[in-house]
């Protein structure tokens, strides 16, 4: 069989499980769960990320596991440069449970810490199942736009309700609760300084701000590159309404993470873009400025205001609050359960947050996931072939870097929506590493082909 007639086979079957995943991640309310004994491990993004972690775990026992028709066939990483992100992603997985198994043993758990606990466990499985699944059968350019497509038209619809809770100020994420599933939990919409702090369909405004700052540069990436006009108008349509949303979380992380994403996405591009994406930049600001004036003064005081901000107090307090209790377990921490609100203190800040709840295992598990997202990038970034490749390489390092910034403003991994988000794109970080075909001396994906 030719190279060609492999890739036409291989590109005729999409990973169904994985597409289907990352439109619900962020079209589906991060709150909506089977009702019964599952709660919070019954949404469907983390289902469906259970059903990924059973395919995976299954084939690294056996040569091959077939999957939405795909092949998967981790096994046959052995020689491969995406062996390092498998074996990265096995020391964060042994991490995890070392953690998991020193929580779950502490005999100063509060009562409901069995609970936090296993959705810790779940959690973490379902993270290493999206990473390694991600990798095995994103085998071609038309798969991995499908599935970064399916995030950018979840994001849109999330935005579109964000926008739809701060004209009108009421939640219409009931009405996406699919049949059969509930609410885990009634949010309220909340305010500051007399606005609505829009979340879509997120579980926070935070949350919210972090995903729209996070899929910008994909949006943007295909309203340039994209195969067919309409495609790059509707990425341009996404865009935009990603930029108008930017604000109305009434958030500084916001602002934090979406300079991040732009600066990083920017690094790549000719000066023309960078002056066009700049006069749009101003030009946003100028409707904002006229239609809405008090939210545009309520946005310039959450950094002009900010010394006297009790956010921002707060969040100094937990230096000293951490390191007491960092002390008294420094290597493994006090368990998953150690951060249960109605115990302890709320941590806007994901690497305390792992102090307190994993010490320096923990520390070292997030660690471990950013090194395996810088080298994927470095990597695809060197061997780019493309204009196109290379702008797609620098747009997942932007909104991973957006998600990587928010680690220091809020806990990032307590919500569901940004956390599969990233160790999504981290996986898709790692498809855009090309393979060397000895035989014929090209670029050839060998990850998931049938033997």
């Amino acid at each position: 069989m030719t190279a060609g007639a492999t890739t036409r086979r291989r590109d005729a079957t999409l990973p169904i499980t994985l597409i289907v995943f990352a439109f619900v991640l962020l079209a589906l309310p991060a709150e909506a769960v089977i009702p019964g004994p599952l709660r919070g491990n019954g949404s469907p993004a983390r289902l469906l990320g259970l059903v990924m972690f059973a395919i995976v775990a299954i084939s690294l026992l056996v040569p091959a596991v077939r999957g939405d028709g795909q092949v998967v066939r981790l096994r046959s990483l052995a020689t491969s440069p995406k062996m390092v992100a498998v074996a990265m992603m096995m020391a964060y997985l042994a991490l995890r449970l070392v953690i998991y198994v020193h929580g779950a043993t502490s005999p100063s758990d509060p009562p409901d810490a069995a609970a936090t606990t296993l959705r810790f466990l779940l959690t973490t499985a379902a993270c290493f199942g999206i990473v390694l699944y991600t990798i095995s059968t994103v085998t071609t350019e038309r798969i991995r736009d499908a599935v970064l497509f399916a995030v950018l038209a979840g994001g849109a619809i999330s935005t579109v309700i964000g926008l739809v809770q701060g004209l009108a100020n009421i939640d219409y994420r009931t009405l996406l609760v699919p049949p059969g599933f509930t609410l885990l939990t009634e949010t309220q919409l909340a305010e500051r300084d007399g606005f609505t702090r829009v979340i879509g369909t997120a579980g926070h405004p935070i949350e919210f701000a972090v995903m729209v700052s996070a899929l910008l540069p994909i949006a943007f990436h295909y309203s340039r590159f994209a195969a067919t006009p309409m495609t790059r108008r509707i990425a341009y349509v996404g865009a935009a309404l990603l930029l108008v949303a930017v604000p109305a979380s009434v958030s500084r992380t916001a602002y934090v993470t979406l300079v991040v994403a732009l600066v990083i996405y920017l690094l790549a591009q000719p000066v023309k873009f960078i002056v066009a994406g700049i006069c749009a930049l101003v030009a946003i600001v100028g409707v904002y400025f006229v239609v809405a004036p008090d939210l545009f003064d309520a946005v310039i005081s959450l950094f002009t205001g900010a010394s006297k901000d009790p956010s921002i107090e707060s969040r100094t307090d937990d230096y000293a609050y951490v390191g007491k209790l960092f002390r008294e377990e420094p290597f493994f921490g006090h368990g998953p359960a150690s951060t249960i609100p109605q115990h302890s203190r709320y941590l806007d800040n994901q690497w305390l947050q792992e102090l307190v709840m994993g010490g320096i295992a923990g520390v070292a598990a997030v660690i471990l996931l950013i090194l395996s997202c810088l080298i994927g990038l470095t990597v695809s970034s060197r061997r780019a072939t493309g204009r196109s490749e290379r702008d797609l390489v620098f747009a997942i390092g932007a909104s991973v870097g957006a998600i990587l910034v928010s680690m220091f403003l809020f806990d990032t991994f307590a919500f569901p929506q940004v956390t599969y988000l990233f160790f999504l794109l981290m996986g898709i970080a790692w498809t855009l590493v090309p393979e060397r075909d000895r035989q014929s001396g090209t670029h050839a994906t060998r990850i998931g082909a049938a033997a």
